[in-house]
């Protein structure tokens, strides 16, 4: 079906618009994001997987909630449940404030969507990247207090980190912000291993079509996998329990 030349005239005017208008769409994306989300939160009761972690974070002391997990009270790592502690501890003491951290880090994923798109694509495609994952099914993990959301977050954080590391001002930043984004993934779920396999192939093309290894970002892949060595004996002990 061909497409009306005037449809597509409105089209390009209506996209010139939104490209100028970044941060006031950002603004109201944000603005809608939250009010939705803690509207579903405020709505919905803690269930059997939330009370859980509601459980394990609100244990008086770090070293209580490292043992907890020891004795595979859980099988994730303990860095959400770390958060969730120091939200109930010293912010807000509501089983519902469980839920903050994956709130933000599944917002932060949509806004670093639209940044790693927005670098290669026009602004209409990086806006319909940051929207989308709020029409899919991960969006149930936004208002969850589950490690989930917030995995989505730095995994987000870490796609960014990497594309700035190729031809950016701020190359050395970006190379210490993707090892930090990939500890604290792994931090939250031992799946996290997994955006080594994107963001290695990203990489060896990266390389290929340069016909050079960047160290430096490999280092940083690799950094970004030692906390795992640390929560080796935990998963260990989940494995054992959970099969």
């Amino acid at each position: 079906m061909k497409i009306p030349l005037g449809l597509l005239k409105a089209l390009d005017r209506f996209a010139d618009v939104l490209e100028g208008r970044r941060v006031l769409v950002l603004t109201l994306f944000s603005l809608l994001y939250f009010t939705g989300t803690l509207g579903f939160s405020s709505a919905k009761l803690l269930w059997h997987d939330e009370l859980i972690t509601f459980y394990v974070a609100r244990l008086p002391t770090l070293v209580e909630i490292w043992r907890a997990i020891a004795d595979a009270a859980e099988v994730h790592p303990p860095l959400s449940f770390f958060l969730s502690h120091f939200i109930h501890t010293y912010i807000w003491a509501d089983p519902l404030a469980m839920r903050i951290p994956s709130i933000l880090g599944f917002w932060t994923m949509s806004l670093c969507l639209f940044r790693f798109v927005s670098r290669e694509c026009s602004p209409v495609y990086a806006y319909v990247a940051m929207i989308a994952p709020v029409f899919s099914a991960a969006y149930d993990h936004a208002y969850e207090a589950r490690p989930y959301g917030l995995l989505l977050g730095f995994v987000g954080m870490a796609l960014v980190s990497w594309q700035e590391t190729a031809g950016s001002s701020r190359r050395r930043l970006a190379i210490v912000c993707l090892a930090l984004s990939l500890a604290c993934a792994v931090s939250t779920h031992y799946y996290a291993v997994l955006v080594l396999i994107p963001l290695g192939l990203g990489e060896l093309t990266r390389s290929a079509s340069s016909n050079r290894l960047d160290l430096p970002v490999w280092s940083a892949l690799a950094a970004g996998m030692t906390p795992l060595a640390a929560y080796a004996p935990l998963a260990f002990s989940a494995k054992e329990y959970y099969g």
